[in-house]
């Protein structure tokens, strides 16, 4: 069996460094990209191959977007997810969020209009309280619910 692919989109790359390399010495294959832009062409070009989504919330607006759509990095996950809902409902992706931001304002952006619905659905966690061996146990347990759909 193929080693499953875990997009893992965060722009700060010192600290997601151990959950990259624990998920990787769990046997996972990461695609790490620290631009949301970069992201969104990533999951659009290989979501055929992509078995999961780790998203931090919080990042740098891309270049091409105004800073008013993502409140200046804030919600810049948003403006993904905005962006992307249809290929990850279409290719039956799931999605992790981790963040810094305080879960209750983060689950806000996220409901606030339908921004993100989906049959599958999605965690969040926070990053300071999620291990990286926490977040192997996490990926594992989305993964298997969703071969079990």
């Amino acid at each position: 069996m193929a080693a499953q692919r875990i997009l893992f989109i965060d722009d700060e790359i010192f600290h997601s460094k151990r959950y990259r390399e624990r998920l990787e010495e769990e046997g996972f294959e990461v695609l790490f990209v620290t631009k949301a832009d970069v992201a969104l062409d990533t999951l659009r070009s290989k979501a055929l191959e992509i078995d999961l989504v780790v998203l931090d919330f919080m990042m740098p607006t891309p270049p091409s977007v105004s800073s008013t759509l993502t409140s200046d990095g804030q919600a810049t996950g948003r403006w993904f997810l905005i962006e992307c809902r249809d290929c990850l409902r279409d290719h039956k992706i799931p999605l992790l969020i981790l963040t810094n931001k305080t879960l209750p304002a983060t689950l806000g952006l996220l409901h606030d209009g339908g921004v993100f619905e989906t049959e599958l659905g999605f965690q969040v966690r926070h990053k300071g309280d999620t291990s990286a061996v926490d977040l192997v146990e996490i990926v594992r347990s989305i993964i298997e619910r969703l071969s079990a759909i």
